[in-house]
């Protein structure tokens, strides 16, 4: 006999909240079942399962809470979703930022020659702040 049914027979002898309590069931579920609200309610093991393959589905990118919401577009009636990921060592991929590289150093030009390398001496601090001068003493 099922749980419910016993439920529904005995609530003539005794309150529903006390025989819900004593058979350790929820009683908006109870009242879901006696309403003919039906929940594609599985097993603990069969709802790990279906977790497994939904992940692996979604090429374990999808976290908890996606994949809660995806489970219960499904119709299951879930609640501990990080605990089930958790318990199966289920991890999604976490992406890396996205970084653009800037700098082409392919591009065959050769590089700026060192100007102040050349032949330059500092005979006082600070005498090479402005570098344009600098270049245009050089070329000169």
């Amino acid at each position: 006999m099922d749980r419910y049914e016993f439920v529904k027979k005995e609530q003539i002898n005794y309150p529903t909240k006390i025989i819900c309590k004593v058979l350790n069931i929820n009683r908006s579920s109870y009242y879901e079942y006696v309403n003919g609200q039906i929940h594609n309610r599985i097993t603990e093991s069969g709802l790990s399962d279906e977790l497994c393959r939904v992940f692996q589905a979604n090429k374990r990118r999808r976290g908890s809470r996606r994949l809660k919401v995806k489970m219960q577009e499904m119709g299951y009636k879930v609640g501990r979703i990080r605990k089930l990921l958790k318990e199966q060592g289920l991890k999604a991929i976490q992406p890396h930022s996205f970084v653009p590289k800037t700098t082409q150093s392919k591009h065959g030009l050769v590089a700026c020659p060192n100007l102040l390398g050349i032949g330059f001496e500092v005979v006082r601090p600070n005498q090479a702040k402005c570098i344009t001068t600098v270049i245009a003493d050089i070329r000169l």
